[in-house]
C-alpha cells in the first residue's frame, strides 16, 4: 500500500505595521509587536530588536523586546532628544526558518529638570572679614544647560558671579548684624518640550561680630 502525507508548506509570520511614536525622555515607552504565524499546531516566534539612532548611527542597547514581541524602553537623559528606528524581526522554528520585519521610529522629547542649589549652613564670620561662598547648582539635563545667578536678598555690596560664587565683605560694625542671602539660579534649554527655564533657590544667614578697636590711653 502507499501513504500519501500531507505535507503543509511552512508559512512566515506577519508583523503588522506600527506608527511612529513619540515619548518623552526617561519615560518609558510599551509597544506591543506581536507577531502572527497561520501554521498549525502553532509554532513558537523568536524575536529580535535593533534600535539605531538615525541621526549618529549609534546602536542603542537599553531597549528590550520579549518573548511576546512587546518592546519596553525608557530613553535616557543622554538619549533625548533624538529620533531612532526600530527594527524588528519575528522568526518560526521551521526548517528553514522564516521570518517578518517591520521598521517604526521613535522621537525622545529633551525634558527640562530643574538645577539644583546646595543647602548651605548659616555662617557667623568677624566684621571686616571677606565672605567667600560656593553656590554653585547642578543640573542633571544633557547637553548642559547654562545657568544665571541671581542674589535676590543680600547686603548692597554682595555679589554673585557666573558660576555661583558669593563674594561679600562684613562691614566693621559695633554690634552684632545678622544678613540674609537668597540666591536664585535659573536654567535655559531651548529644546524642552516642558518648560524652558526652571529655577531653584536657597537661603542662609551670615552673623557678624561685632568688631571692638581697643582704646588708646595717651
Amino acid at each position: 500500500s502507499t501513504i500519501y502525507l500531507d505535507l503543509q508548506p511552512n508559512t512566515p509570520p506577519v508583523l503588522a505595521a506600527q506608527g511612529s511614536r513619540t515619548v518623552n525622555e526617561l519615560a518609558t515607552l510599551i509597544v506591543t509587536n506581536t507577531a502572527t504565524d497561520a501554521d498549525l499546531p502553532a509554532q513558537t516566534l523568536n524575536y529580535t530588536l535593533a534600535v539605531t539612532n538615525t541621526s549618529s548611527d549609534v546602536q542603542q542597547t537599553n531597549a528590550l523586546i520579549d518573548g511576546n514581541g512587546v518592546i519596553t524602553w525608557t530613553p535616557t537623559e543622554l538619549q533625548g532628544p533624538g529620533t531612532y528606528t526600530f527594527t524588528t524581526v519575528a522568526t518560526d522554528f521551521a526548517t528553514p526558518p522564516l521570518s517578518a520585519t517591520n521598521t517604526f521610529t521613535v522621537t525622545v522629547n529633551e525634558v527640562n529638570t530643574a538645577p539644583v542649589l546646595p543647602p548651605l549652613p548659616n555662617l557667623t564670620i568677624n566684621g571686616r572679614v571677606p565672605l567667600l561662598v560656593s553656590n554653585t547648582a547642578t543640573d542633571a539635563d544633557w547637553p548642559p544647560n547654562p545657568l544665571s545667578y541671581t542674589l535676590l536678598v543680600a547686603p548692597p555690596n554682595a555679589t554673585i558671579n557666573s558660576n555661583g560664587i558669593i563674594y561679600w565683605v562684613a562691614p566693621d560694625t559695633l554690634s552684632p548684624i545678622t544678613n540674609t542671602f537668597t540666591s536664585l539660579v535659573t536654567d535655559t534649554n531651548p529644546w524642552a518640550v516642558n518648560a524652558k527655564q526652571l529655577s531653584a533657590t536657597n537661603t542662609f544667614s551670615v552673623s557678624v561680630l561685632a568688631v571692638h578697636t581697643p582704646a588708646c590711653h595717651w
